[in-house]
């Protein structure tokens, strides 16, 4: 028989070891959070179970600038447009009483060749403004949902709004200036 120690120094051992606690580490492992005792950033006791969270990052205020940029530079341009277009049209406007009216039919052959860069650019400003318009108009209400810039993002869609009724103005207040007279 091979030498055993006495009972006495060799205590029973159990046949299975309870599992662990929920949240408690396994044997032989170093917690993974903090313990009773331990001192948080802020001085106070981290309460098992509980990490300290890393303070959130301040989102970027990227989106709404760009959304502001697009709208400004759409009533800019718009604006611009809208002067060229009413002035190569009110000179070849017809006036009547308080009203006017155009009609490309009774142009010249001089006339529709000059007029033609004016419809290209009436077409341009109205689908490129469109476009860049409903672009900012959408960028500025994710800036302003998503906290991403929200002042500009408001900015953005208030601009893109009101820049074909500015450009509409402009486009009628450019043509009366350059009306041939009735």
């Amino acid at each position: 028989m091979a030498n055993v120690p006495p009972p006495e120094n060799n205590p029973p051992q159990p046949l299975f070891a309870p599992p662990p606690q929920y949240g408690q580490p396994h044997y032989g492992q170093p917690p993974q959070f903090g313990e009773y005792g331990q001192q948080s950033q802020y001085g106070q006791p981290i309460p098992p179970g509980f990490a300290p969270y890393p303070p959130e990052a301040t989102p970027k205020k990227t989106l709404g600038l760009v959304a502001m940029i697009i709208a400004i530079a759409v009533l800019i341009l718009a604006a611009l447009a809208s002067i060229v277009i009413g002035t190569a049209v009110g000179p070849i406007a017809n006036r009547s009483g308080n009203s006017f009216s155009f009609n490309t039919a009774t142009l010249t052959p001089e006339q529709a060749r000059a007029f033609g860069a004016t419809g290209i650019l009436i077409v341009a400003q109205i689908a490129l403004g469109s476009v860049a318009g409903i672009a900012a108009i959408v960028l500025g209400i994710i800036a302003a949902a998503k906290k991403r810039g929200r002042s500009f993002g408001v900015v953005a869609i208030i601009v893109a709004v009101v820049a074909p009724i500015v450009a509409f103005i402009v486009y009628i207040v450019s043509i009366a200036a350059t009306l041939a007279p009735a």
